[in-house]
């Protein structure tokens, strides 16, 4: 079982707990200088740390980057892995870690500085826990306008918590990619990240982490939030115009379809969604054309969202109906 964690360490005061960082990067070069700087000056005292970048075959300045911060931090190392897909490098460098703490973030992160140090002591506060979630805090490229703030999903659109993350037992689904870690053993009982959806290219399917810890949960591990380990996350300034914004409700459709009805690899539902769904859709779509020319955006927003919404979960019911061969 996945919860049956060696907690030897915790009963070893005198030992170093080995904790390793990992995070994928595809043309990051925009975001990681500022990374890298905040990875350098992580209090890692009493902690066994290694840092491992996997670069997803980057065609702009990260290999550089990451090449110069490797021969200046301290024990990090850098992986290349050609095959698009965050999940994928991420499965490809946990295959080479051995440490008992695994921290998975991304390359447009600002960790604080006790960020390492306020995972380990979780850890060792609640050996009962084997996944455990830090808050994920936006920083802004500039003051972004009402709608966005009151109107805007910000766990689906940015990766923040729009509401603040309440220490201890926690939903599987507030622990997100960003900012999260997980016990060895997690790995050791065969867990990894689904290839197949996650950060691609494409009109990928949002929420591995959340799909990769829906599995974990049925197989009985639990979940503890701290606050405390807390990152922000680099919004550029492209993710605040609209398009950006409405896109995401696609991919976000998909990612919620392949959570309900995907995680156990059953066959999809006959119907691709119910009569009341279809009208409720219709309706949106109507109020979407009546809006397209609306200057108030909160409303058109709404519209324009739960529309892509839907789009995007019908594309991933119909891919899941020809994938399983259902009629």
């Amino acid at each position: 079982m996945p919860n049956a964690i060696d907690t030897s360490v915790r009963g070893r005061p005198d030992m170093n707990t080995s904790l390793a960082v990992v995070f994928a990067s595809f043309n990051g070069g925009a975001t990681l200088p500022r990374m890298l700087a905040r990875l350098a000056e992580l209090d890692t005292t009493g902690l066994d740390v290694e840092i491992v970048a996997v670069d997803n075959g980057s065609t702009d300045e990260t290999p550089r980057l990451l090449a110069h911060a490797a021969a200046s931090v301290r024990h990090m190392r850098v992986l290349l892995h050609r095959p698009r897909g965050k999940n994928r490098c991420l499965n490809a460098a946990l295959s080479t870690i051995q440490s008992d703490l695994i921290v998975l973030t991304d390359d447009d992160v600002l960790p604080a500085a006790d960020w390492l140090q306020r995972f380990e002591q979780a850890a060792r506060r609640c050996p009962e826990y084997s996944i455990f979630g830090g808050s994920i805090y936006p920083v802004w490229p500039h003051d972004p306008p009402a709608w966005v703030l009151n109107s805007v999903p910000m766990g689906s659109v940015f990766g923040v918590h729009g509401a603040k993350l309440v220490e201890g037992p926690a939903s599987p689904d507030l622990i997100w990619g960003g900012n999260m870690m997980i016990r060895r053993a997690v790995l050791a009982s065969g867990l990894r990240f689904n290839e197949d959806i996650g950060p691609s290219s494409g009109q990928y399917t949002m929420g591995g982490e959340t799909e990769f810890n829906a599995r974990a949960a049925k197989a009985g591990c639990r979940f503890l939030a701290v606050p405390q380990a807390a990152v922000g996350h680099l919004i550029e300034p492209a993710q605040l115009e609209y398009d950006w914004i409405v896109g995401r409700g696609y991919r976000s459709g998909r990612g919620a379809y392949f959570r309900r009805h995907q995680v156990d690899g059953k066959a999809p539902p006959r119907l691709l969604m119910p009569a009341v769904q279809w009208r409720w859709f219709a309706r949106q779509y109507a109020q979407r054309w009546l809006l397209r020319r609306s200057a108030d955006l909160a409303k058109r927003f709404r519209a324009d969202w739960d529309v892509n919404f839907t789009l995007g979960w019908l594309s991933a019911a119909m891919e899941a109906r020809r994938t399983h061969g259902s009629t």
